[in-house]
């Protein structure tokens, strides 16, 4: 089974699609999440990062290009959701976090629940410590100049910007940032159903 992180190739078609899985979150959080990384120094300037940083142009438009480009993320989630793979949406497990173990665990086929008495406690200390709380506290002691990935720790820079909060992109793209995100990505959000837009946005 793979934990797939986009920095791989989920594209090569060796690996089986029923043996992936992988975590999705709104698009539209996740460019204002590199918009913020990449328009500011350091996590305390983006946490309060106004629309004016998100109207930057250039920020925005190497955020689609990296993320969303031909054969890029949003197209390979497409390409292995067909393939069989187990997709997990942020959204619905950010508050609940803990159905996360038991949902791994059924789709491998195992009742995690009746592997002793000490699940509740091991399950507990699993979830306490993959928590946003213990990776904003992982970050913090690494520095806010750490950028790269580390396979020890399994951070990869600064990764929370915003506090892991669902929906931030309502409060920092301005109207005409969500037209232009509208129009290049429309396609791929209606997929996953992400179609909330603000009623007064011009599409």
């Amino acid at each position: 089974t793979l934990k797939v992180d986009f920095l791989n190739r989920v594209n090569d078609r060796s690996i089986d699609g029923r043996c992936i899985v992988s975590t999705y979150r709104d698009f539209r959080d996740v460019i204002c999440s590199h918009a913020r990384r990449g328009g500011s120094q350091g996590l305390p300037a983006c946490i309060g990062c106004d629309s004016t940083e998100l109207e930057q142009r250039e920020i925005l438009v190497r955020t689609l290009g990296r993320l969303f480009h031909k054969g890029g993320q949003a197209q390979q989630l497409m390409d292995v959701d067909g393939r069989g793979a187990l997709l997990l949406r942020y959204e619905h497990f950010v508050h609940c976090s803990d159905v996360l173990v038991d949902v791994l665990g059924y789709w491998l086929g195992v009742d995690l629940s009746e592997s002793g008495d000490d699940y509740p406690e091991w399950k507990d200390r699993v979830l306490q410590d993959s928590s946003i709380e213990k990776n904003l506290q992982r970050a913090e002691e690494l520095g806010h100049s750490f950028r790269k990935y580390d396979p020890q720790t399994g951070i990869h820079g600064r990764h929370i910007s915003n506090g892991g909060k669902v929906g931030g992109w309502r409060t920092c793209m301005t109207p005409a940032v969500q037209a232009h995100v509208r129009n290049q990505l429309g396609s791929y959000l209606d997929f996953f159903n992400y179609t909330d837009w603000d009623t007064d946005t011009p599409v």
